[in-house]
């Protein structure tokens, strides 16, 4: 699980700065 979650901060955090809109984060929270 740790480098799974790992992957997932470092994935959210990259593509949430560069170019996911409030809308995307909101349905990647849902999921």
């Amino acid at each position: 699980g740790e480098p799974r979650a790992a992957l997932n901060l470092a994935s959210f955090g990259g593509s949430h700065s560069l170019k996911l809109n409030k809308d995307d984060v909101i349905l990647y929270s849902a999921k």
